[in-house]
């Protein structure tokens, strides 16, 4: 009696050893390369091996991206057993974000209580140099008559026509006025967003 206990407790672990998820997920990409304005797309296969219907729900938390199924009714797929549906992931940066590599996430759960995370590569493309407008415009604004005598103050208005943001932005002015003499010793050190301007004052 000893022993076919025994065995029923080995059997079992072994049956747990060499269980199998219910579901296959496949992504494959259609297109991972985009700029920032475009949107990368994915091809998505789901396959049930249950031997019952299974209802999956796709979503995803990352910040900064929008990544939805296309159509929107796929947010929740009904699979039959033995049965494959493929989608769409649409994928699209809602932040300008610098060029490069992005691994973002897609999640995957089924209302068996099954769930999966699978990555989603995009390269984000530098703007090709054709399409960019100069990257910063400067308006310098002073008097045209400069009394040595007095204070003068110099002021600069940066536009920034790149579609990205410059977060360390440095100005220094430079010229025969020793350093000394200028109040904020002619360095100014900022952050300008893409698209706006700023004004700086130098004394």
């Amino acid at each position: 009696m000893r022993w076919r206990i025994l065995f029923f407790i080995l059997a079992t672990f072994l049956l747990i050893g060499v269980a199998k998820a219910e579901s296959e997920i496949v992504v494959e990409p259609i297109k991972n390369s985009i700029t920032l304005e475009e949107e990368a797309s994915f091809k998505l296969t789901i396959t049930n091996e249950a031997e019952e219907k299974q209802r999956y729900s796709l979503f995803s938390f990352v910040q900064g991206w929008d990544i939805e199924p296309f159509p929107l009714k796929d947010k929740i797929i009904e699979i039959l057993p033995g049965q494959s549906k493929t989608t769409t992931i649409k994928v699209k940066p809602t932040v300008a974000f610098n060029p490069g590599l992005y691994s973002l996430m897609l999640n995957i759960e089924t209302d068996l209580g099954e769930k999966y995370s699978k990555g989603l590569n995009v390269y984000i493309n530098p703007e090709k140099p054709g399409d960019y407008l100069p990257s910063i415009k400067v308006t310098v604004m002073m008097e045209e008559k400069i009394n040595p005598q007095e204070t003068q103050t110099i002021k600069l208005l940066l536009e920034n026509r790149n579609p990205l943001n410059m977060p360390e932005l440095v100005i220094k002015l430079q010229g025969d006025i020793p350093c000394s003499l200028i109040t904020n010793s002619g360095i100014f050190k900022g952050f300008l967003f893409s698209k706006r301007s700023l004004m700086v004052c130098v004394s």
